[in-house]
């Protein structure tokens, strides 16, 4: 059995630590608040039709989003061993590798979206006549997708840079 009563928060580690999960925290909350906003609006322009698109959108979006995010996963051990041994020039060049890794890999998802839209839209919605007149919508919202790796790639890079020694040690190597 695990008793609690023992764990007490070590107060001088608060800072550091609000500041190291506040970011991440206000990332979801801002998800949570725009997907609100978004669907909300959706009900309001043609009802059902737009949280139709809106969900088929939102599951492609995720498996083009899952392997990006992988991808960043696996940077951050790189990153933080590197760093750790102030192997900096080594920092920058896994950064780069990751950083072309995830683009390329994000620009394949494009490409294929942006291709075969009509048929990865039907494989979710069967009635054509909603396919048709999503399907403007659904290729403008995945313009964003070869962007989409700076979303955590950056996020993970300047995590570990987050303490001004840090910064200055990496960017003067």
């Amino acid at each position: 059995m695990v008793r609690f009563h023992g764990i007490k928060p070590a107060k001088d580690l608060l800072p550091e630590i609000f500041s190291v999960g506040m970011s991440a925290m206000l990332m979801q909350i801002m998800m949570l608040v725009q997907m609100t906003v978004v669907y909300n609006t959706a009900v309001h322009f043609d009802g059902e039709k737009q949280i139709a698109l809106m969900g088929a959108a939102q599951r492609v979006m995720q498996l083009a989003f899952v392997p990006i995010w992988g991808m960043s996963q696996g940077l951050q051990p790189a990153v933080g061993t590197n760093f750790g041994a102030k192997e900096y020039m080594r920092v920058k060049k896994l950064t780069n590798v990751f950083i072309i890794g995830s683009t390329c890999l994000a620009g394949f998802f494009f490409a294929i979206i942006e291709i075969f839209s009509v048929q990865i839209l039907s494989a979710f919605i069967t009635d054509s006549a909603i396919v048709s007149s999503g399907l403007t919508n659904f290729r403008l919202m995945y313009c964003c997708i070869p962007y989409l790796r700076h979303t955590h790639n950056d996020s993970y890079l300047f995590f570990r840079l987050s303490e001004k020694q840090n910064r200055q040690e990496y960017w003067l190597s």
